[in-house]
């Protein structure tokens, strides 16, 4: 088989010669209208739409006494995850949509046995109607006050 002569072969301009005015065309629109979405990204609000949270803050106390540490989450039926706020000294305060909520308290106590790993088990203080199978609602609303008293009874 011939082996083809490329000497015959005419000069012409290389193809990245041709193409280096079109290229940095490009380039430069590229990068405008990269700093156009930039500039526009930066001023939009990044807050998802709907109802912005208020403040809520209450006490929780068991059988007449303030609970002394603990945690207070409030569940909203629309599938969005609870908000927890820790109980300290039978105070809380947390920031939530408004909304009717389910309201669980939970604290948690050694109770001096330890898993199977060697971790100290605990035990909940709090009955269950307070926290698995809460008994306990609330009603934030958007324009307060929302101060919520949280009366626990041990039996």
């Amino acid at each position: 088989m011939p082996v083809p002569d490329f000497s015959t072969v005419p000069d012409r301009p290389a193809a990245p010669r041709r193409l280096a005015p079109l290229l940095a065309a490009l380039a430069l629109v590229s990068v405008l209208a990269a700093g156009v979405a930039w500039r526009a990204w930066r001023a939009s609000p990044r807050r998802p739409a709907g109802p912005s949270p208020v403040r809520v803050s209450g006490t929780v106390s068991l059988d007449g006494r303030p609970l002394p540490d603990g945690d207070v989450a409030f569940d909203g039926n629309d599938g969005s995850p609870p908000v927890h706020a820790a109980v300290i000294d039978g105070r809380f305060t947390l920031a939530i949509v408004p909304g009717e909520k389910r309201v669980l308290v939970n604290r948690y106590q050694p109770s001096g046995e330890q898993d199977p790993y060697g971790q100290p088990v605990q035990v909940s203080t709090i009955p269950p109607r307070y926290n698995a199978a809460t008994e306990l609602k609330a009603v934030v609303t958007p324009t307060g006050p929302n101060e919520i008293e949280l009366l626990l009874r041990s039996r």
